[in-house]
Formats: structure tokens, sequence, C-alpha cells
């Protein structure tokens, strides 16, 4: 891609091309370079401005990211799409005698990450109505300030105004120092949570629930999940009971004995975050299930690709969007062995405690 460019430096699909090889590098400040050079011969390009904003989100620029984020509507492939366009788009002005629709879009993690903000939007007069998928509806009816919970494609009653979930960062003009981080922000049903602790018993050890893979139509699968046999030195740490989180294709378990299974009981997110809620820890692959315990104030420990997803940056161990998650990263490409290895030194001195 670099010697394509050095042929024609105006050449977009040229640039464009570079600036995701180094997205792909985590290089994320020469990708910011190579697909600016791009939509300055190109600036219609909905999928070039797409790129464009998870590399200025993943670099920390978020103010200028949620301005680009717009464009995803335009980018080609883009797994959403709009809805209730027949109904005015929500500009920030006053809600004060309106109702609104807000609608999730994208994956399930994302609805439970940025619902984070409609609690700001209740204020006096201002009526909330939230729709999602249902496989999160029962979980996200615990958000404070919320009308109704609805089902996507289900009837939503009447509103005024609608906007998209993901674009309320920008509404709210977020930085890394205003992004809102007060958790728990949801909550599991109190008798769900009572009824996991009394049945997972006082036996001694550090209880701690663990998710592989997540989804394996996502884009980036093959990058962010884990081959289990990998986990074999992590589930062999003495002084820890492991609970399998992982539901779906993926749910079978290691060898029974070592994990206890708790994912044919999982039948949707308000069940994972009361089980969650039961155990010491969680430690899981970039997926729902890292949103869920975040997004309750449980600890969480959360694997990352060398690469990854725009929302966890670069290099930091923290995150500004959940306090109670800590994050290892690859150092290397696909280089899973040393990051299990800094989970069980880690579990070792919490175990030890």
């Amino acid at each position: 891609h670099e010697r394509a460019v050095a042929i024609d430096p105006r050449d977009p699909r040229a640039q464009h091309n570079l600036g995701l090889a180094h997205l792909e590098r985590n290089r994320l400040d020469d990708a910011i370079a190579s697909l600016g050079a791009a939509l300055a011969v190109a600036p219609q390009d909905g999928g070039l401005r797409w790129d464009h904003a998870l590399a200025l989100l993943g670099a920390g620029r978020l103010r200028e990211g949620w301005d680009e984020f717009e464009w995803r509507w335009r980018a080609p492939g883009f797994p959403s799409r709009e809805r209730h366009t027949e109904h005015p788009r929500w500009d920030g002005t006053s809600l004060a005698g309106h109702r609104l629709l807000v609608y999730s879009e994208q994956g399930l993690g994302d609805a439970i990450q940025f619902v984070r903000y409609l609690p700001r939007l209740a204020r006096p007069g201002a009526r909330i109505l939230l729709e999602c998928a249902p496989e999160v509806g029962r979980l996200l009816r615990s958000l404070a300030g919320v009308e109704a919970v609805v089902e996507r494609d289900g009837p939503s009653g009447e509103f005024d105004v609608q906007i998209p979930l993901m674009s309320l960062p920008r509404i709210f003009g977020t930085t890394l120092k205003s992004i809102p981080a007060d958790v728990p922000y949801l909550s599991p049903d109190p008798a769900d949570v009572e009824r996991w602790r009394s049945e997972l018993g006082p036996a001694p050890g550090l209880r701690v629930g663990l998710v592989w893979a997540g989804s394996p139509t996502h884009g980036n699968d093959r990058n962010r999940s884990i081959d289990p046999e990998l986990l074999g030195p992590l589930l062999e740490r003495p002084g820890v009971r492991w609970f399998s989180l992982q539901v779906g294709a993926r749910a079978a378990p290691p060898p029974p004995g070592i994990i206890t299974d708790l994912g044919p009981r999982l039948r949707d997110f308000a069940d994972t975050a009361a089980a969650i809620a039961s155990l010491d820890l969680v430690v899981t692959v970039d997926t729902a299930v890292a949103h869920v315990a975040g997004a309750i104030g449980a600890p969480v420990w959360t694997l990352l690709a060398h690469a990854p997803d725009w929302r966890w940056m670069q290099e930091r161990e923290d995150t500004p969007w959940y306090p109670t998650m800590r994050l290892f990263r690859q150092e290397e490409r696909g280089a899973w062995g040393p990051v299990i290895e800094r989970v069980g030194e880690e579990l070792a001195r919490q175990a030890g405690r």
C-alpha cells in the first residue's frame, strides 16, 4: 500500500487501504494521516469517513470522532440501518412536553455501553422510550429515567422525535473527561442474585466467571476470541473456582470438574448480570459480557487483541467507560499466551489475599 501511495499520493483508494493497514497494526496516528489524505480527495466517501471515525475514536480524539461517526449509515456493509426516519430526528433541543424514542443499533454490547446516556435525558416533562433487542430488554428495564423499553421491530407506541443510541455521545459533546461513568447504571434482579449466591454456595476459592469467545458472525471474531484449549494453564491455577458464562454456538466448556457451566441457564443478559453479581470476578474477551459486568459495577478483566475495538483505545490498562474494568492487551498480533500468563499471575495474587 505504501508503494501504491508513492506512485499516486492522490489516489484515495490507495490512501484508504494504507490507512486500514495501519489500523490493523494498531498505528492510529499513521492511520489518521492516511485516511485524512484520502478524505481530502474523496470527502463524500461514507466508508472512508466511517474508518476515519474509528481511528479518531481509538486515538481518544472523541469530539472529532463522534462527528465522523455520523457517516456510519453511508458505509458499505454497515451492519445496521436507520429506523423511524418518518419522525424528526432529535437535535439536542429541549424535550419538555415531548416523547423521545432512542433505538439501539449495532451490537448488544453497544446497547449496554451507551444506554448510560438515557438517565441524562430524563428531565421534567421529557418522556423517554428505548427500543432494543429482546436479549437485553429485561436488563435495560433497570435503567433509571426510561418510561418504557420496547422490543425492536415491535410496536413502539407514539413518540415525537427519535435518535439512534450511538448518536447520543455527539449530542452531549462527550470527551475523555466527560464520559458518564457512574456505575452501576444497570442492576440485576435482587431475587435472581440471591438465588445464584445460594446455589453457588460458600465454598472457598475465588469465584471467577469466564467467557472465551464472542459471536462467530462478528467481523473481528478471529482476532478477539480465544481457542479454549489455550486456557489450560489459567484453569489450573489453585485457589480459583471457574464458572463458564459462555452461551451460544461456543458454549461447550472445558472438561467437567475444572469449570462449572452456567451457560444453559442464562436465557438473556438479565440472567447473566445476576450470575455475575454472585461472583468475585469476570474474565472475558471483548464481547457483550464485558459490558454487562462493567455496567453493573462488577470487577471484570477484559482480554484484548493487539488492534482492539476503538472503545478500548491504546496502551492503557483501565478504561474511562467502566471504572471496575481492567484491560489485558496482546503485545503482538495473535499472541494470547503472554496475556493468559499475566492474567494467571494476577489471579494468584487475588486468590492469595
